[in-house]
């Protein structure tokens, strides 16, 4: 993965409990992204590197990258950054990255589901969807405590109020309840955003089942949300989802049982020995092997890469597709070797 130092070029609060932060990118071929994907920020705190992705809000048309961040309670890297980022300082960023992106092939609606810091890949897509000839209805269902908590809340009202007949927003807060704002294309309900709504709206007619549909918050509702939206006859090719935050993945196990790892890696070749109880990504890092990674949680595809011979046990996941795996391709932060040797290709 390629680092490059990005300055800063503004930090705007969002809530009391978020910020965007703005790099300049504008004109740097290397940060040219499509919308909905993220970056990943390199910080050395106390010594320690630690790794974070970002997904970015801002559109391509925008020019500079932006990226939302919310403080995560105990959170190392979103509460250093909402403590100390300042305009003018440098960071290390990732180039864009991610495959939670407007097909390329446009659709006539689109339907973007998002709770909380879910919004951030699901606003620069939004911004993407309402600039295309061929689009005649945007729907945002977007998903929050209350108003207090709900990132780039007046930039949403701006894009609703710029485009009225294309864009309709509906706010769902689970807390303190308010709807002040509300107006022709813009309304408020009371609860958490669930299956039942989005039912009406697809019966009711106010959601084709043709739309392309986006999906973007915790596990529980991102993963509930696809499975209704299956069974209620959307095609699969038409259901896109991220997670915004890391599957739980459990803690290693130890076992004397040992495999052999050898890793192609742009032109090198490595070799390690580990315990099959634990994961490629950790015991490749261990070693001093330098395998592309970002998330470790089977989130991002940072650490994708191909079995070349032998065989892994990999995690379920919520990235490869059913295509991808049957090709070998896996997540080395989620898998383990079954195979007493295993040979990787990472391309």
């Amino acid at each position: 993965m390629k680092f490059s130092p990005l300055k800063i070029a503004q930090v705007v609060s969002l809530t009391d409990q978020a910020k965007a932060i703005y790099f300049e990118t504008a004109g740097n071929a290397t940060y040219q992204f499509s919308s909905g994907q993220y970056v990943t920020l390199k910080l050395n705190l106390n010594g320690e590197e630690l790794r974070r992705d970002y997904s970015i809000f801002t559109s391509p048309e925008d020019g500079n990258i932006g990226i939302g961040i919310k403080r995560v309670e105990g959170g190392k890297v979103s509460n250093f950054i909402n403590d100390n980022f300042e305009a003018g300082q440098t960071i290390e960023v990732s180039e864009p990255q991610g495959r939670f992106c407007l097909p390329q092939e446009e659709s006539e609606e689109y339907v973007f589901m998002a709770c909380g810091s879910g919004i951030t890949p699901i606003l620069s897509m939004v911004k993407s969807a309402l600039k295309k000839s061929g689009t005649k209805k945007v729907q945002l269902l977007f998903a929050n405590k209350s108003k207090e908590d709900t990132m780039f809340f007046d930039e949403i009202i701006e894009l609703a109020g710029a485009h009225q007949s294309l864009l309709n927003v509906t706010f769902f807060y689970s807390r303190n309840y308010s709807e002040t704002e509300a107006s022709d294309n813009v309304s408020f309900r009371e609860g958490r955003l669930h299956e039942n709504f989005v039912q009406s709206m697809i019966e009711g007619g106010v959601f084709h089942r043709k739309a392309e549909y986006f999906i973007c918050g915790p596990e529980d509702l991102t993963v509930r949300m696809q499975k209704f939206l299956k069974r209620s006859m959307v095609a699969e090719n038409h259901i896109h989802f991220e997670l915004f935050t890391a599957l739980k993945v459990e803690a290693a196990t130890n076992t004397s049982t040992e495999a052999e790892v050898k890793v192609e890696m742009f032109g090198d070749e490595y070799a390690f020995k580990m315990d099959k109880g634990h994961y490629i990504l950790e015991e490749g890092l261990s070693k001093d092997v330098d395998m592309p990674f970002s998330c470790q949680g089977g989130v991002c595809t940072s650490c994708m890469c191909k079995v070349k011979s032998g065989e892994v046990d990999m995690q379920e996941n919520f990235t490869l597709t059913d295509q991808e795996m049957d090709e070998g391709y896996i997540l080395t932060c989620i898998s383990k070797p079954v195979s007493d040797v295993v040979e990787l290709v990472f391309e």
